[in-house]
């Protein structure tokens, strides 16, 4: 049953509800007498012993003991705080599920750990130390030892190993950046820049003694070596004096004190508007192949070759001139006709050819063929007998005016010689061979430019 105590109790008052008395100590109302013996009936209970209670003065033991609401135990030595579920000892507000304030003595062991064993580990720490020191400081205190037999030993230093560097005593075989010199071969396995654009004297300069032999630079295809560069007195700087291998560039090469052959007697002397002296071709000129001055051919070049078919009525010539020859030679060789007069005319113009062809037979007879604004030019016979040859010089075929032509001619029964224009004055660019009777077989016409 409740039990209802006086309101606004002093020190040491007394109260007392049947066999228990109370007495307040200023703060709570403490039993201090319980009469032993019958309790009478508590609660509905029969009037027994009431085993199933605790007795205040120790004398009744139990298994278990449930408690529903807070716990104090001499004030604060212990308090169970049952809203929050923490138990304090020597504090009635513990903020943790176990909150001790005091002096701690643990003879077994805490999570496994002999906690008085292991708190000799701490003795050696120093008062006022902290666990909060940051990297930083922790490297201040590092460097306070560091040193020679201080036995602090990193096995790295910015992620390189220690083999990595060189120690003081080491000697030093470097160039530095600014000046120094070198001896010994270097291998550079990559490329190699000297000097970036901006400076005047980015050079590279190679010094070596007069040993008469040119290999200041040596270049090799893999392993083969292909060539060099260098010197070997004051007066020439040579190429591939020491290697035979011919030079190749697929571009013009300029040199304007002029090209020599075996010293300076044979080549082209670039004084004076150049000229060749001595020089021999090796090879066939042509209109693609030609020594050219300014630009143009020098000498004779052959711009047109044409064989003659098996008894063809004429033979025409096509793109045979052009402005790049100013006189042409034509050549016609070993061919044969039926004895009959050859005749020659500009492909397109069949009239106003003025000429004359003059023959002497081998027996002693001669004569004369003439042309009056004729349709072609007479320019010989061809007879069946042998083969019969013909050489025409035609100047300024490709200039607006008249077209001179003259030649000769020798053949199987006669030779002669003759001459012509045409008065048409217009440009041509090729010719006809046409027999006056028969066909031609055979031969070869080749066309001739001369130089302007």
């Amino acid at each position: 049953m409740p039990i209802n105590f006086p309101d606004s109790p002093s020190v040491n008052d007394t109260h007392t509800v049947g066999d228990k008395t109370w007495t307040w100590d200023g703060t709570s109302w403490d039993v201090v007498t319980a009469a032993s013996g019958d309790h009478g009936n508590l609660g509905g209970l029969s009037d027994d012993d009431h085993t199933q209670y605790l007795r205040v003065d120790g004398t009744r033991s139990a298994d278990s003991l449930t408690i529903s609401d807070d716990l104090t135990v001499d004030t604060d030595t212990l308090h169970v705080d049952s809203t929050n579920n923490r138990v304090g000892i020597g504090t009635t507000v513990p903020a943790q599920a176990l909150d001790v304030v005091g002096n701690i003595s643990v003879s077994g062991t805490v999570d496994g750990r002999d906690v008085a064993s292991d708190g000799t580990k701490l003795d050696g720490i120093e008062s006022g130390a902290t666990a909060d020191q940051t990297a930083s400081e922790i490297l201040t205190a590092i460097k306070t030892v560091d040193g020679a037999g201080s036995g602090l030993d990193a096995d790295t230093l910015d992620g390189s190993d220690a083999s990595a560097f060189a120690v003081s005593s080491h000697t030093h075989s470097y160039v530095p950046t600014s000046g120094g010199t070198m001896t010994g071969e270097l291998q550079v396995n990559a490329r190699l820049d000297v000097g970036n654009g901006s400076g005047g004297d980015h050079e590279i300069r190679i010094y070596k003694a007069d040993n008469n032999v040119s290999d200041h630079i040596q270049f090799y295809n893999g392993t083969t070596r292909i060539g060099e560069i260098g010197c070997e007195d004051t007066t020439w700087l040579r190429i591939n004096q020491e290697t035979a291998k011919n030079i190749y560039t697929p571009r013009y090469i300029r040199a304007d004190a002029g090209f020599f052959v075996d010293g300076a007697t044979y080549g082209i002397n670039g004084s004076g508007g150049g000229y060749l002296n001595g020089a021999t071709v090796v090879g066939t000129l042509n209109a693609t192949s030609s020594v050219q001055v300014n630009g143009n051919p020098v000498g004779m070049v052959l711009v047109k070759s044409q064989t003659i078919g098996s008894a063809v009525s004429s033979v025409t010539v096509n793109s045979a001139f052009s402005s790049a020859f100013r006189d042409y030679l034509i050549i016609i060789s070993q061919t044969r006709g039926s004895g009959a007069e050859l005749t020659f005319n500009y492909n397109g113009i069949t009239n106003l050819y003025y000429g004359t062809m003059r023959y002497i037979v081998y027996t002693g007879s001669e004569g004369t063929y003439t042309r009056s604004a004729g349709g072609n030019m007479s320019i010989g016979f061809v007879t069946t007998n042998a083969e019969n040859s013909f050489s025409i010089t035609v100047n300024a075929p490709q200039v607006t005016g008249r077209t001179t032509a003259h030649g000769t001619f020798v053949g199987g029964d006669a030779n002669g010689y003759f001459g012509a224009f045409n008065a048409n004055n217009s440009s041509v660019t090729g010719f006809r061979l046409v027999p006056s009777s028969g066909t031609l077989t055979g031969g070869e016409i080749r066309v001739y430019g001369y130089a302007k």
